[in-house]
């Protein structure tokens, strides 16, 4: 063989050999970053037997599966897309008005249960005026108890109260886990600077409103952002109705981003998302998620609400807040109904059963 000839086929040889190791080094970096969080992620301390709350077990209702019929029928079915079989997440909505997690309580508290297999998503929503012990912050000004929300606001950096794992998101999960037993799996928070944001980078939202919305026509409302944030956050006729109008905007959000056309605004989705949103979810889970949303039968997003009568308006003497209304409710009643959701059931009745506040309430100063 001509000596040239053989130089040509070492030559080529190598190469083949450089680039298959730099595939597989790019490869590596890409299934790196792929599994790689986006942000801290969530920690827990070990179980232990202490229940915060009341200890003595309350009567529970008769549970209804989420499931239909023939979701148990496809139950041992390999989960869509990828996913797990079951993904929790902790979603919050922060009151600060800028594009920064320093600082801002949790003003919307919910946790989404993402079934693979069925394919199903639920959300059920946590009062943020629930009084709670909070861990793990004692040694600063002796804070060990408080409102809900406060949570996000003291493990997140700006006040420097908490340096444990997750920031103000682990912070509260740690809060939600020790009080109700709830452990989502992971979180996303946005602040009403980004809510508005990803509503405009997808071109607004139609919200079908039912005809005992109040203030409202009843039909479909095309909302931009800011129209969006503001309808969110108001509250006519009480707490738990503006817990109602959060999830018919989440409803159509959902809706939109299911819908293939708004693929033409991915662009600005993921400018909107990029940097703005906290989350330990990793580009794969993302993309889970994203693929189920495409698969997701219609009807199979569900919003649960807690029993009317369940929460009591009343206030207490807070070292922090002050004089300060907060909803009592027995703890151990919310831990049975979390239990229920966590297992893919939910007492009777469930969705969008509250209209109004449950029970007449000193009014929130």
């Amino acid at each position: 063989m001509p000596r040239k000839r053989k130089t040509v086929i070492i030559g080529s040889i190598i190469t083949i050999v450089v680039l298959g190791i730099f595939a597989l080094a790019m490869a590596e970096r890409f299934r790196s970053f792929m599994h790689r969080p986006l942000g801290p992620s969530l920690g827990y301390p070990t179980r232990t037997a202490t229940v915060a709350g009341n200890q003595t077990p309350a009567p529970k209702s008769t549970p209804v599966s989420l499931q239909s019929s023939a979701d148990s029928q496809i139950a041992e079915e390999e989960p869509l897309c990828g996913g797990p079989r079951v993904m929790t997440i902790l979603a919050i909505g922060s009151d600060y008005r800028y594009n920064t997690y320093l600082y801002g309580l949790s003003d919307v508290i919910k946790v989404i249960r993402v079934d693979f297999v069925t394919p199903k998503v639920t959300l059920l929503d946590f009062p943020r005026d629930l009084y709670v012990e909070i861990p793990d912050i004692s040694q600063h000004g002796g804070i060990t108890d408080g409102k809900l929300n406060q949570p996000f606001l003291y493990g997140n950096p700006g006040l420097g109260y908490y340096d444990g794992p997750g920031e103000g998101p682990g912070l509260l999960a740690r809060t939600l886990d020790l009080n109700y037993g709830e452990q989502p799996d992971h979180y996303i928070a946005v602040t009403m600077q980004v809510f508005v944001k990803l509503i405009d980078a997808v071109g607004g939202v139609d919200v079908d409103l039912p005809d005992w919305e109040l203030g409202k026509s009843p039909g479909i409302h095309h909302m931009d952002g800011a129209q969006a944030l503001t309808f969110a956050r108001e509250r006519p006729d009480g707490t738990f109705e503006r817990t109602n109008r959060q999830d018919y905007i989440l409803a159509a959000f959902w809706k939109k981003l299911s819908d293939p056309s708004v693929i033409v605004h991915y662009g600005s989705i993921i400018s909107a998302f990029y940097g703005s949103v906290e989350t330990d979810l990793t580009p794969e889970e993302i993309s889970q998620l994203t693929c189920l949303a495409q698969k997701l039968p219609k009807g199979n997003v569900e919003f649960l609400n807690w029993p009317q009568g369940m929460f009591t308006g009343t206030r207490v003497q807070d070292p922090v807040l002050g004089y300060t209304f907060i909803w009592a409710v027995n703890n151990d009643l919310i831990r049975a109904y979390v239990d229920d959701f966590n297992n893919g059931e939910w007492p009777e009745p469930s969705i969008m059963d509250a209209a109004s506040d449950p029970s007449p309430v000193p009014p929130d100063p």
